[in-house]
């Protein structure tokens, strides 16, 4: 099986077709969390960058930090989010869920569409996301997977977004 995020163009395009598919499941998981104008959120696959360009409206005197693996979105999230990189408002690194680089209860939220199910290995991903969010605050996304791993108090909703597939889910840490 080909990795298309290993293939320049084929990376490119995936980030074109993401970013005009995600765009009301992002919105929808940024209603959800409600962050407030001046809350640090963290992001974890944040792809090409149209919920991290969402989000930067929400809180505006906020911080937004995102991990995604693949380096063509990496590149499309911080073309699109290009302001807010400028002014130290964001801050995207190339990484996975499992190695965070931000300390425990650094931030007031987390944000997570349609990334749970691929994140490797899912415990350590699971406890590494927990960590972030300072006690009492939430991690709000799509999955098809279980949680644990640190959080509790998970509540499950079935979205608007993707004409009522999402499947959206809320944790507290």
């Amino acid at each position: 099986m080909i990795n298309v995020f290993a293939v320049p163009i084929l990376g490119n395009l995936a980030a074109r077709f993401m970013a005009s598919r995600n765009r009301e499941a992002e919105q929808e998981a940024i209603d959800v969390l409600v962050p407030g104008p001046r809350d640090a959120v963290l992001v974890i696959g944040f792809g090409p960058g149209v919920g991290i360009e969402l989000l930067a409206d929400a809180v505006p005197h906020g911080w937004i930090a995102g991990v995604d693996p693949a380096q063509p979105m990496v590149r499309a999230a911080t073309t699109r989010n290009r302001d807010g990189v400028a002014r130290g408002q964001v801050h995207l690194e190339p990484a996975i869920a499992a190695d965070l680089s931000w300390g425990a209860a650094t931030f007031d939220g987390a944000l997570a569409v349609n990334s749970i199910q691929m994140w490797e290995p899912l415990d350590r991903s699971l406890a590494e996301v927990a960590a972030r969010p300072s006690p009492g605050r939430r991690l709000v996304g799509q999955h098809r997977a279980d949680v644990g791993g640190g959080f509790n108090a998970a509540e499950r909703w079935t979205g608007r977004a993707e004409d009522g597939t999402a499947v959206g889910m809320t944790a507290r840490r």
